[in-house]
This record gives C-alpha cells, structure tokens and sequence, in this order.
C-alpha cells in the first residue's frame, strides 16, 4: 500500500509537471505565435516602409530627371537665345551701318546738289554775263554800223546833195537835212524851200 500510494503521488507529480509543461509549451507556443505575428507585422511594416522607401526614392529619381530635364531645356534655351541674341546684335550692327551708309550717301547727295546748284548759278551769271557782253557787242556793232553808215551817209549827201545849195537851187531852197527813221533816214532827206509867191513852203 505504501509503495502503490508512492507511486499514485509520483504519477500525480509526473502528471502535474506533463500538465506544467504542456502549460509551458502551450505559453511558448503562445508566445512564440505572438512572436511570429509581431515579426509578420514588422516584416509587414518593414516591407511597408521598404516600399515608401522605394516609392520615395522613385519619386527622388523622378524629380531630379525632371530637374536635369528641365536644366537641359533652360541651358538650350539659354544658348538659343544668346544665339538670337547675337543675330539681333549682327542684325542691329547691319543696320546701322546702313544708316550710316544712307546718311553719307544723303550727306554727299546734298553736297552734290549745292555745287550742282553753285555751279548752276555760277553759269547762269555766266550766261547772263555774255547775254550782257553780246547786248553789248551787238550795241556796239550797231553803233558801229550806224556810225559807218552815217558817215557814208554824210559823204554820200556832201557828194550828192551839194547841188542843193549851190547853183539856182540855193535860190529856192533854205535848208535840207537828212529825214528821220521813220521817213527812210539818212537815205531821204528833208528840203525846206523859199515861201512862194502864192506864200506856200514845200518839204519833199
């Protein structure tokens, strides 16, 4: 009896410590499934941030290749607009060359046109002045001419019209003298006779 009650209390101590370790496998199993929810639910965490981590650095990269993007376009806007500007510079360096070129072209226009108008004037005093010496040798021939002519004139009428104041004719005749333009000139002449005896004169 003693040894069947030393074996009941060895079997109840062998079965309470089988039930403490099933209670302490059952706590580890418990424990260790909490630990494997709570390494899920970090590994899920993790996985999580890994990918805002990715999606982060995606969105880094996609930022800076825009960036670099767009400090491409504004480096060949840059040059482009240098370039333009250069040729507005070329483009407004050649323009005013020409207008340099258009205001000597009208400067020596202008001085052309006064010396051309000097010149004008120069001869048209010129012309003036020989119209004037022409006049003036034209007068003069003519003086000369009638000078001429009336001294072939006066020989012609002392040579010819002599008769009238020599002879019977100075009886009849007072005076004579050579007739105006008008009448025939130095060609005709004007006789002024005695009154008569009807008391009439005659020219002829």
């Amino acid at each position: 009896t003693a040894e069947l009650t030393d074996a009941r209390s060895k079997l109840e101590q062998e079965q309470r410590e089988a039930e403490e370790s099933q209670a302490a496998a059952e706590r580890a199993l418990g424990e260790a499934t909490a630990a494997d929810i709570i390494a899920e639910r970090e590994l899920a965490e993790a996985a999580a941030a890994e990918k805002l981590a990715a999606d982060g650095c995606l969105r880094r990269r996609q930022l800076k290749e825009a960036a670099e993007r767009e400090r491409a376009e504004a480096e060949i806007a840059s040059r482009l607009a240098a370039k333009e500007q250069a040729e507005a510079d070329e483009a407004q360096a050649i323009a005013d060359e020409e207008c340099r070129e258009a205001l000597e072209a009208r400067e020596n226009f202008l001085r052309e046109r006064a010396e051309a108008d000097e010149a004008k004037q120069i001869a048209e005093k010129e012309r003036q002045e020989a119209m004037k010496a022409e006049e003036v040798a034209a007068k003069e021939r003519h003086e000369a001419d009638d000078a001429k002519r009336k001294w072939a004139d006066g020989l012609a009428l002392k040579a010819g019209r002599g008769w009238l104041g020599r002879g019977p004719a100075r009886l009849l005749v007072l005076a004579y003298c050579s007739a105006p333009a008008h009448d025939g000139g130095v060609g005709a002449t004007y006789v002024l006779l005695r009154r008569g005896p009807r008391g009439a004169s005659r020219a002829g």
